[in-house]
């Protein structure tokens, strides 16, 4: 591979990480409320889902969901539902505006799901890898 190529394709990977979005959101939040520790088990779960995409897409499996229109709705519908259930579990539990009061503690496995959750369910984090993978595959 042409070491252009693969610059090109850890600058298109790596923007997936820095874009913000409910990944951002999340990761930052978390860390706010319980730590460090917290925000790094979320980036951890993050990190899965970025395993899932990637397979997804290397596999084809991403280019034909998003050639189906409707199977691409599902999966933005889930991510909404999903982003919603958490904006719900936030409002439901919260006793003042400080977000350290706002947000449930949770433990290191469920910061680790919400991570994978938020991003395998995120539309734009399939497409972006998908994009990635294609500028991989059309460098060798």
């Amino acid at each position: 591979m042409e070491p252009s190529k693969l610059a090109l394709f850890v600058l298109a990977t790596a923007g997936l990480a820095f874009l913000p979005g409910p990944n951002t959101a999340l990761t930052i939040s978390r860390s706010i409320s319980q730590g460090r520790l917290s925000g790094v088990k979320v980036l951890l779960g993050i990190e899965a889902g970025f395993l899932v995409h990637l397979t997804a897409a290397s596999t084809g499996f991403t280019a034909l969901l998003l050639a189906i229109p409707a199977a691409y709705a599902v999966m933005r519908t889930a991510g909404g539902v999903y982003l919603l259930y958490v904006a719900y579990r936030i409002i439901r539990t919260r006793s003042e505006w400080q977000i350290q009061d706002s947000l449930p503690r949770e433990s290191g496995g469920q910061l680790i799901v919400s991570g994978f959750l938020s991003n395998t369910l995120n539309p734009k984090a399939a497409t972006l890898t998908l994009g990635a993978i294609h500028i991989l595959v059309s460098s060798c």
